[in-house]
């Protein structure tokens, strides 16, 4: 939505819809630079959000993997400055189609999901005894707390 205004009476009924007419013909150019850097952006997350998360952390057996797959990416990022948001899109599915196992990997080994994780958030729902799992019908008082991985620098 593009809104115009000529408080100060400096344009004419021509310069405005002019203004207009152009913002309609670009529109469809600024959709497809925003998205091609909103792609970029997820990929680029991706790639340092594992290299400030993982880095040193990743398991012996996985480190080399991690490694590389973040050597990889940086470097892609580096050479492909102006690929398309379809070029993004892919690398960013190759990416999580590596990482996205040795995180799960990781977070199962330190008591994710299926351990420590699991029991206390039994524990929590239990003492507020929420039929629907949730205090009172509403969200989850922890949803979208925190960073996700796509904040992360």
């Amino acid at each position: 939505h593009i809104t115009i205004t000529n408080d100060k009476g400096r344009l004419s009924k021509d310069d405005v819809e002019k203004m207009v007419r152009d913002a309609e013909r670009f529109a469809d150019e600024d959709k497809a630079v925003r998205e091609r850097a909103e792609a970029r952006n997820a990929y680029e997350s991706a790639v340092y959000g594992l290299r400030s998360s993982l880095g040193d952390k990743a398991p012996a057996e996985d480190k080399a993997t991690v490694d590389k797959l973040i050597a990889d990416g940086i470097a892609w990022l580096e050479a492909h400055p102006d690929a398309s948001k379809e070029e993004y899109e892919s690398q960013l599915k190759q990416f999580q189609a590596v990482s996205t196992p040795i995180i799960t990997k990781m977070y199962a080994a330190a008591g994710g999901p299926e351990g420590g994780h699991a029991r206390r958030h039994a524990r929590w729902h239990a003492r507020w005894e929420c039929p629907d799992g949730f205090p009172y019908g509403g969200p989850h008082p922890r949803a979208g707390a925190g960073p996700t991985i796509d904040e992360l620098d």
